[in-house]
């Protein structure tokens, strides 16, 4: 079973990511330039299977103090969360076989 921890470990990678976010841009749009990025660096099958849980984790637990994963950021707990709902959301239609 993963850990909270471990949860927040991989939820660090796509939170990583809001430090790019420049003037104007809102973190929920940046999550589509990090996922077009993960489409083609970030295939291994185990990898997408971590963050994936932990993006699930962190869906079903929106009171956790989001913002703290990288205490510097100069967005709210309500950014990062609606951030980290969309790169799941994203990641979800990527993994979905397209026939």
């Amino acid at each position: 079973m993963i850990t909270v921890e471990e949860h927040i470990r991989w939820l660090g990678i796509p939170v990583y990511g809001l430090y790019y976010v420049t003037g104007g841009e809102r973190p929920v749009d940046a999550a589509e330039d990090l996922m077009r990025k993960w489409k083609t660096t970030q295939t291994n099958p185990q990898y997408r299977k971590s963050m994936l849980a932990a993006l699930e984790w962190a869906a079903q637990n929106p009171g956790f103090e989001y913002s703290k994963i990288l205490p510097d950021l100069d967005f709210s707990n309500d950014e990062v969360f609606q951030y980290l709902l969309r790169v799941r959301e994203l990641m979800l239609q990527q993994e979905v076989p397209h026939t």
